[in-house]
């Protein structure tokens, strides 16, 4: 299939007022999450941002749990959602994330995922980051919560290709990257054998060809995947090692 195929019956809500040019895109790919009470949190957590200046992509894919009547109610209220509905679930989170990244209109591009849930200052804290060096990302670290209630910091490890061509130590809910970063680095894989770790690949190819990082050593969110029975940690199997 061609990925514009994806695409078919899509429907974007945009609000009147939307702002014309935002200093961030925050992207969140979103798939039945508000059974499981995630997606109201993840949605609250950037609104609250105290960088305010954002325009915020919601691509659902295909949400069949009342999560379309819940984005669609905060897209009215708040005029920096970008609400995206696919009336098809295409079971590919590379292809719903790129189809966002393809729709952002700032230069600097953030991700969330909807089992996320960001602090307050993520976004001031790596928009600051990355304008002070030459970087082509910024980094924050991340709460990872577990099955029992415990957590641990993620993303404090050191970044080599070395390192990285082993274990993934790029958390997704606290990356900024700025816009042209996807123009020479590509998008992320829609391929079926990468469904799971098509972040990693992304990162693990920018590196090799000489992406700059900059470390925001500090918890930016909160990431509750990894104690969600759907999450794709948990309900894809590995079918890739990079």
């Amino acid at each position: 299939m061609k990925v514009h195929q994806f695409l078919n019956g899509r429907t974007i809500q945009r609000h009147d007022q939307a702002p014309p040019s935002p200093r961030v895109s925050v992207v969140m790919p979103t798939y039945c999450r508000n059974a499981e009470g995630l997606l109201t949190r993840c949605i609250d957590s950037v609104l609250a941002q105290t960088l305010t200046d954002f325009e915020f992509i919601i691509v659902d894919d295909g949400s069949v749990d009342g999560s379309e009547g819940v984005v669609r109610a905060y897209a009215e209220r708040d005029p920096r959602i970008v609400y995206v509905r696919h009336a098809d679930n295409s079971g590919l989170p590379a292809v719903r994330t790129n189809e966002g990244i393809l729709l952002a209109r700032a230069p600097y591009v953030a991700f969330i995922f909807d089992d996320n849930v960001w602090r307050p200052d993520a976004l001031h804290r790596l928009v600051g980051a990355i304008e002070s060096t030459p970087a082509d990302l910024a980094r924050g670290n991340v709460e990872m919560v577990e099955p029992d209630g415990t957590s641990y910091e993620y993303g404090r490890w050191p970044l080599s290709i070395e390192l990285l061509q082993h274990l993934n130590t790029m958390p997704n809910g606290g990356i900024l990257c700025r816009r042209d970063f996807f123009d020479r680095f590509g998008l992320y894989d829609p391929h079926l054998i990468l469904r799971r770790i098509c972040d990693w690949d992304l990162w693990l190819r920018a590196l090799r060809r000489g992406a700059r990082y900059v470390h925001v050593d500090a918890v930016v969110g909160t990431e509750y995947g990894p104690s969600s029975p759907v999450s794709l940690g948990r309900s894809v199997n590995w079918i890739f090692s990079i």
